[in-house]
C-alpha cells in the first residue's frame, strides 16, 4: 500500500518483540524526514498489563526517534519512508508523513491479545492517533499491521493457532475500518517465531503462521528475529 493520505500509520502489535523489549541500545536519535509518533515514546509509557496506551509527556505528535531503547517500528518506518521518497523521485515527500505505534503487551497469548486490557491498550493507542491527527487536520491511512507473537502459544495445536490468527486479522481489520473509515483490506504481516520458542517437534505454531500467510490474501510472512544478537537468556534482541 503506497502512501495515500497525509499521515500513513503503521501499527505494531503482539507481545514483547513488538515493543523492542530488552533492546538495550538507543540507535535512532535523529528524526528522519518528519516521521511521527504520539508522545515521546513510540510504545507509550507502560507496556505490561495496562489498558491505556498512556503517551509519554503529552498526547501530541512528536518526531519519531528512540527513547530509552530502540523499538522495531522506528527503523522500519524510516526505511519505508526512504523507499517512498526513492519511488517518487524526491529527496523528501512532504505531502505524505509516516507514523508508528507499538501497542503490544509482553508475555501474552494470542487469546489475551484479542480481549481485555491488551486489546483496550491497542484501541486507546489508535484513539490517541485519531485525536492528534484531527488536531493537525491530517487524514490517516493504515498501510499495514505488523503482528509479532506466538512465543506464549508455542505449545498450542496447529488448528488452534491457525484459527486464532484468522480471528486476530479480522478483528484488527474491523478496528482499523471503524476508526479510519476505510473499506480496503489492510495488509497484515505475521512475524515468525524463532527456534528458542518453536515448541513442539511438529512445529505447530510456525507451520500455522506460514500456512495462514500462504492461504490468506494480503497477508505476508516475515522472517525470524533469531538471526540477530540476543540477550544471554536468548529471549530478546539487542538493538
Amino acid at each position: 500500500q503506497k502512501a495515500t493520505k497525509k499521515l500513513n500509520l503503521w501499527i505494531f502489535y503482539g507481545q514483547s518483540y513488538s515493543i523492542g523489549a530488552d533492546s538495550e541500545r538507543v540507535l535512532t536519535t535523529v528524526n528522519y524526514d518528519g516521521s511521527l509518533m504520539v508522545g515521546t515514546q513510540v510504545y507509550g509509557t507502560e507496556t505490561n498489563g495496562v489498558k491505556d496506551y498512556s503517551p509519554a509527556t503529552d498526547t501530541n505528535f512528536h518526531p519519531l526517534v528512540a527513547s530509552g531503547k530502540e523499538s522495531p517500528s522506528i527503523g522500519f518506518v524510516n526505511e519505508i519512508k526512504r523507499l517512498n521518497n526513492d519511488f517518487i523521485g524526491k529527496e523528501s515527500d512532504t505531502e505524505h508523513l509516516y507514523a508508528a505505534i507499538e501497542a503490544g503487551t509482553g508475555s501474552r497469548s494470542i487469546a489475551d491479545l484479542l480481549s481485555g486490557d491488551c486489546w483496550d491498550r491497542l484501541v486507546s493507542a489508535i484513539d490517541y492517533v485519531v485525536k492528534a491527527a484531527s488536531a493537525q487536520g491530517y487524514e490517516v491511512c493504515v498501510p499495514g499491521i505488523i503482528y509479532i507473537q506466538g512465543e506464549n502459544d508455542n505449545q498450542q495445536t496447529y488448528d488452534y493457532y491457525l484459527s486464532q490468527l484468522g480471528v486476530m486479522r479480522a478483528q484488527m481489520q474491523q478496528l482499523v475500518s471503524s476508526k479510519f473509515g476505510t473499506t480496503r483490506d489492510v495488509d497484515f504481516y505475521v512475524g515468525q517465531i524463532g527456534g528458542w520458542f518453536a515448541g513442539s517437534a511438529e512445529q505447530n505454531v510456525p507451520r500455522a503462521q506460514m500456512d495462514f500467510c500462504k492461504n490468506t490474501p494480503n497477508t505476508h510472512f516475515i522472517e525470524s528475529y533469531q538471526a540477530l544478537p540476543s540477550q544471554p537468556s536468548g529471549w530478546h534482541l539487542l538493538a
